[in-house]
């Protein structure tokens, strides 16, 4: 057992299947930003004081209710930015090598680029690819996008995927519908619904969450570098009006040529899933009576918050049926 958290016993804790999770190591410091879930930050900060005070330092996006976006706001996170880099100087007592700092990023550059192009995959008829595949896929871009490994990594999946295209064979057979993915994946019943949708001929050709690493970076020099990850730190979905997120949704749909979407109502991250009924509602009279919508209440990680019996009776009606 382990004082300060709340009798679990840490080294023992079970998946959904059963299987042991491996700890974690111990962590030096604790960074994080609330441009995401927002409740994270919390985690965060609870966990600095559970291992007794390590480092924490977060990132403030400086919300605009209007959501502009200026470059008072962008210089405000960037200044963050550099206090970062002084904390972490402070706390390992080494010097930030600003030439190795560019190197990597332009590595992540190029593996960002790469990852554009495979998801851009999913505008083909028929697509070789739905989300589900980008879900499978994102741990690199995710944790490792500066490495020569996420740069390899991606252009093999890409080369693969282009095999698919040329032997004119969709992922899903005859697509009867493309739909997009709002929010996070539900991982406990992820190979459940890939399957599910694929045998009904529906193909989840695109997703928010997974356009999440589209960002762009300019790794012409260190400031320019700087800026453009103060500017993608501002303007992520997440901290976004719901007029910039429906306006981010005719784009998607009209990019992707879908005719409807899943909104995941994950109940572990309210700050993505901040007004989905409405911004359902604006999509359908965009695009009028021919476009569905299907919502569901579910969470990334707790199988007993998702709402089979919603999302199956919403796919039925809205698109097995039509």
């Amino acid at each position: 057992m382990v004082d300060g958290w709340g009798g679990l016993e840490v080294d023992n804790l079970p998946d959904a299947k059963g299987r042991p999770i491996i700890k974690l190591a111990e962590p030096d410091i604790l960074l994080t930003c609330d441009n995401q879930c927002r409740v994270i930050c919390e985690w965060f900060k609870h966990l600095s004081e559970m291992y007794g005070g390590k480092p924490y330092g977060m990132i403030n996006v400086g919300d605009r209710y209007d959501g502009s976006l200026d470059n008072e706001r962008v210089m405000y996170v960037r200044a963050q930015l550099d206090g970062l880099i002084t904390l972490l100087e402070n706390v390992t007592g080494r010097r930030f090598d600003r030439d190795h700092f560019l190197e990597v990023a332009e590595r992540s550059r190029r593996a960002l680029e790469l990852w554009q192009r495979y998801l851009d995959m999913g505008t083909l008829k028929p697509s070789p690819i739905t989300a589900f595949e980008g879900f499978s896929h994102m741990a690199l871009i995710v944790s490792e996008r500066g490495t020569q490994q996420a740069i390899d990594y991606y252009q093999q999946l890409i080369d693969a995927t282009q095999e698919i295209v040329e032997g004119d064979a969709g992922v899903v057979g005859r697509e009867r519908h493309r739909l997009l993915w709002d929010n996070l994946a539900t991982w406990y019943n992820f190979r459940e619904l890939q399957e599910s949708l694929a045998g009904d001929g529906i193909a989840v050709v695109g997703s928010t969450y997974l356009d999440a690493w589209r960002k762009e970076l300019d790794t012409t020099d260190y400031n320019s570098l700087m800026n453009s990850m103060a500017r993608t730190y501002t303007a992520m979905y997440t901290n976004m009006t719901i007029d910039q997120r429906v306006r981010i949704y005719i784009d998607s749909v009209n990019k992707f040529e879908a005719d409807g979407v899943l909104f995941h109502k994950n109940l572990s991250c309210h700050t993505f899933s901040l007004r989905v009924h409405e911004i359902a509602k604006r999509l359908e009279k965009h695009f009028g009576p021919d476009f569905r919508t299907v919502i569901f209440e579910g969470c990334q990680g707790i199988s007993g918050r998702f709402q089979k019996h919603a999302f199956e009776t919403g796919v039925q009606v809205h698109f097995v049926e039509r």
